[in-house]
This record gives C-alpha cells, structure tokens and sequence, in this order.
C-alpha cells in the first residue's frame, strides 16, 4: 500500500539518469523500494536491512529484486539474491542528489492530504526529535568522503525532574548528531512539514 502511494516516477527516471552506463545489477524501483521498507521494518542500518533481504523472500519479491547468476573466474556461478553493501552504498549516494525530487513527493503527499481529508491542517504541533550520528565526532580529513561525519554538531538538552525525596534534579542529555523540525496535523498525526539542522 505504501509503495502504490508513492507518486516516485519521475524519482526512479532520474535515478536512472544518474546510473547511466554504469552497473545495472539490481533495478533502480527494486533498490527505492528497498530503502523504503528500510523505514517501515525499522532497519537503523544498511547491514540491517541487507540480512533481512537474504533472508527473507517475500521482502524482496515485493520490492522487486530477482535472483542473479554470476559466472565465477573458476567457472561455478553463484547466485546473488540481494544487493552487496556497496551496491547500496553507491545507490544511497545517488538518491540523495534527488533531494529536490524527494522534497516534491514529500509535499505532494501533503497537498493530497489537504484535499482528502476533512479538517487537515487546521490543528498544527510542533515537536523536534534527535537524531544521533554514527559517527563519535566531526571528521577533519575532508578527503574521507561518506565515510566521515562532516556536517552533524553536539548538542546538550538539560530539563528537570523529580528525585526520591522530591527534590528538583537537572540531568543533561548530550548527543552528536541531527536535530528534527516537525510540523504536524494534530489530528491525523502526519507530517505537513520539516526541516533537519545540526544538532
């Protein structure tokens, strides 16, 4: 149901455009929709999500991967049934120059909930979210590419709370990371709008 929600036509073109002449092992929709489910089977990581495709037939024949024979120098041919991490990699890298194009869908998706559902939009909240880097730290070799945190800040959050004889407590939360700024419909709980700073 997701994915036939997704108005990602134009999406999947440009990633196509991007790929050009390069490596066509898996489709551009099989990897998208992927990345997709990465989100709804709540895989933190590429790793993650790479297991559950090896494992799990049913995830990939929805997001469209087939199995590929590949002829080894000895001869033998084995067979791939999900991309490698640096396939990935290399996809992920490509999807995000569609930023604009995400951006579009993303406020498509909101016009459409405007015109359908009665009442949207007219209760807002307003809420920020956390986000940690994997990374322990701003990386200072720009030369390490994706492999280094460059654009992620440290962040300190105090707020108070009650101790066991009710006195006042401030603890303070630290991360290194993103910080999310959502506006949201209050009574649908669904995104109207966001925006992601260094924390």
């Amino acid at each position: 149901m997701v994915l036939t929600a997704l108005d990602d036509g134009e999406l999947i073109h440009k990633l196509y455009r991007i790929r050009g002449k390069g490596r066509n092992d898996w489709s551009c929709e099989a990897m998208w929709n992927s990345f997709i489910a990465s989100f709804l089977f709540e895989h933190e990581t590429v790793e993650s999500l790479l297991r559950e495709l090896c494992r799990n037939k049913q995830l990939r024949t929805l997001c469209g991967f087939e199995p590929k024979a590949v002829k080894q120098k000895d001869g033998s041919i084995k067979i791939y049934v999900a991309p490698s991490a640096s396939a990935y990699s290399k996809f992920l890298k490509n999807l995000m120059s569609c930023q604009e194009k995400l951006e579009e869908m993303f406020t498509g998706l909101v016009l459409y909930m405007y015109r359908n559902l009665e009442h949207f939009g007219e209760i807002l909240m307003v809420d920020g979210k956390a986000i940690q880097s994997f990374g322990t730290k701003a990386s200072k070799n720009q030369k390490s590419g994706g492999r280094g945190e460059h654009e992620a800040d440290w962040c300190q959050k105090q707020y108070s709370t009650s101790g066991p004889n009710g006195e006042s407590v401030i603890k303070t939360k630290k991360w290194f990371g993103f910080r999310l700024h959502l506006i949201a419909d209050a009574t649908y709980e669904i995104p109207v709008a966001f925006t992601v700073t260094k924390a």
